[in-house]
């Protein structure tokens, strides 16, 4: 009996174990990372290195709507994907200073949940019903910087008390096809979304210049 006991008190810890390590995997491009998995719109996609970095992922802005959107590696129920209460990254914008100053105080990205995103002449179409979900930055943080990596988090979790989830980053604001929502049918929303994303976005846009260089890492 006591043999047993030990056994399945083995068998949880292994279990406890697997479950911590996956939750603490990050997705930072280094090994057999797959950059195809990053689809884009009027932007390209290739893999930087840097020595403090190593591999990373490099986005070149061009004209039009630009972005890129990854349905494999963010698709999901964010509640239990491993991410925690946050999903953190590091970003570093490269811009021509003389095109304008960006107006963006943080990395520009949005959660997406509808069918696949698809071009439409020179713009996109995100199909006739969609959610959308953006962190609006704290008002007191200053423009994006240029050439310098920083860190950006997202708060992870259902809605509570009425509100979306916050941090001392920003707060979420989540709009559908008939635009913004707010109140309860924001709420509603977001748990739907946040529970069954499709695709993770980033924007390239951020001048008038569509020649901007950013850069991502280490999405833990």
């Amino acid at each position: 009996m006591r043999n047993i006991t030990e056994k399945l008190k083995i068998i949880i810890i292994i279990l406890f174990l697997g479950q911590s390590l996956q939750a603490q995997t990050c997705i930072d491009h280094e090994g057999n990372y797959n950059f195809n998995n990053w689809i884009p719109f009027y932007s390209t996609v290739t893999k930087g290195a840097d020595l403090q970095h190593k591999n990373y992922l490099k986005l070149q802005d061009g004209s039009g709507p630009s972005f890129v959107i990854n349905y494999i590696d963010f698709s999901g129920n964010w509640i239990t994907k491993g991410f925690g209460q946050c999903l953190s990254y590091n970003y570093m914008a490269q811009y021509n200073v003389s095109a304008g100053m960006p107006t963006a105080r943080a990395p520009i990205g949005f959660l997406y949940q509808g069918s696949p995103i698809v071009s439409t002449g020179s713009g996109v179409s995100f199909g006739t019903h969609y959610l959308r979900a953006w962190l609006i930055p704290n008002p007191s943080f200053p423009v994006i910087g240029n050439g310098t990596w920083k860190t950006w988090s997202l708060p992870i979790g259902l809605s509570s008390g009425g509100q979306l989830p916050s941090n001392s980053f920003g707060q979420w604001e989540i709009v559908n096809e008939t635009g913004k929502l707010t109140g309860a049918a924001a709420c509603t929303a977001w748990d739907n979304l946040i529970q069954n994303v499709t695709g993770f976005a980033l924007g390239t846009d951020y001048n008038g210049d569509p020649s901007e260089i950013i850069n991502f890492d280490n999405f833990c």
